[in-house]
């Protein structure tokens, strides 16, 4: 774990607030964890070119393949971003969830996860880039 996060399920609920992390990790206010966590604007394009090119050194090559697979996760309530009554593998059935889509490049046994998406992300930038 990073260096001053707490460890250990004992610990965990020390993070449902950003005040505790904040002073763990020796910052002034919570405003600076508070502003990284909710920023929509990450801009990670750079750091998935270098995961692209460590998985592919890890298992690229010409027998390797690209899965690109869905996970629905259940939710409850309406109020959710993003949340739609669809069919829920995990569930077997129809509930109210939502989707994530996921990229995996894989060789023989050995799975090495490359992306992992949000619907709702994909839509708002989608819209995002339309309204400029």
């Amino acid at each position: 774990m990073g260096a001053g996060l707490p460890a250990g399920p004992d610990r965990a609920r020390e993070l449902k607030s950003l005040q505790p992390t904040a002073a763990r990790l020796g910052l002034r206010s919570q405003d600076q964890l508070h502003r990284l966590a909710t920023s929509t604007t990450w801009d990670d394009a750079s750091l998935r070119r270098i995961l692209v090119k460590q998985a592919d050194a890890l298992v690229g090559g010409p027998d390797a393949v690209l899965v690109v697979d869905d996970t629905a996760l259940p939710k409850q309530g309406k109020r959710s971003v993003g949340v739609a009554r669809q069919y829920c593998g995990c569930l077997d059935k129809r509930a109210t969830c939502r989707v994530l889509m996921s990229l995996t490049l894989a060789k023989d046994k050995v799975p090495v996860p490359v992306g992992l998406r949000d619907q709702v992300c994909q839509m708002l930038d989608r819209r995002r880039r339309s309204l400029r």
